[in-house]
């Protein structure tokens, strides 16, 4: 029994001391985990000038796309569609506010198909023009 206490004891000492365990990270029933959230952000982020699509965005998690969709609302609140625009008209307020670009090229730069795109994105989400931004 002793050889027994010591031969635990020592296992508890060499994992404690050298071993490099990692524990996943707790994710809310139905939602995407902390580092997932993370990761998926700085995607979107990091590639807002371009078309995004949901089987891409399923990959960046690594799960499939039903599943991406669901935990994807229930961890933002709101569709994938909806938080990328969001973020793009986030994007598009800040350059129109810090710059002096061409309103042509922040809807290029904020992933808009074009400037009256993102006119039409910003009446009906703002209520406002991209011009009166400006202003």
């Amino acid at each position: 029994m002793y050889v027994e206490a010591v031969a635990t004891q020592l296992a508890v000492h060499l994992l404690r001391n050298y071993a490099s365990v990692t524990f996943p990270e707790p994710a809310g029933k139905g939602r995407l985990s902390p580092a997932q959230f993370r990761r998926l952000t700085e995607y979107i982020d990091s590639r807002l000038h371009e078309p995004l699509n949901l089987e891409t965005l399923a990959e960046v998690v690594g799960v499939g796309m039903w599943t991406f969709t669901r935990h994807f609302r229930e961890s933002f609140g709101r569709t994938p569609h909806a938080y990328i625009i969001e973020r793009r008209i986030d994007r598009a307020r800040r350059l129109l506010a810090q710059s002096r670009m061409p309103i042509k090229e922040v809807a290029s730069a904020c992933g808009f198909a074009d400037q009256a795109h993102m006119t039409r994105v910003f009446r009906a989400h703002l209520r406002t023009t991209p011009a009166m931004l400006r202003l």
